[in-house]
C-alpha cells in the first residue's frame, strides 16, 4: 500500500508541483510515454502483491523481474538520450 501510493502521489503531485514552480513546454510524447511505463510498474507491483493467494509479499524472483524490468527501462531512455 505505502509503496503504490508513494508511487502514484511521485507520478501525479511531484510533475504536478513542478510545473507549478516552473512552467515550461515538455512534448507530449515524451511524458506520456514515460508516465504510461510508470503507470505499468505501479500495476505490475500492485498485481505482483495483491492479496490473491493471502500472500503480500515480493517473492525474490518478482523483484529480480521487476528490477531487471526497471534496468532495461533506464538503459533504454539512456541509449536513446545519448
Amino acid at each position: 500500500g505505502n509503496i503504490v501510493g508513494s508511487n502514484i502521489f511521485n507520478l501525479l503531485a511531484v510533475i504536478g508541483i513542478a510545473a507549478v514552480i516552473n512552467p515550461s513546454d515538455i512534448d507530449y510524447s515524451v511524458l506520456s510515454f514515460h508516465f504510461l511505463i510508470m503507470i505499468l510498474f505501479t500495476i505490475a507491483l500492485f498485481v505482483m502483491t495483491y492479496k490473491f493467494n493471502n500472500q503480500t509479499s515480493l517473492s525474490r524472483l518478482k523483484g529480480v523481474l521487476l528490477v531487471f524490468a526497471f534496468t532495461v527501462y533506464t538503459v533504454r531512455v539512456i541509449i536513446k538520450n545519448v
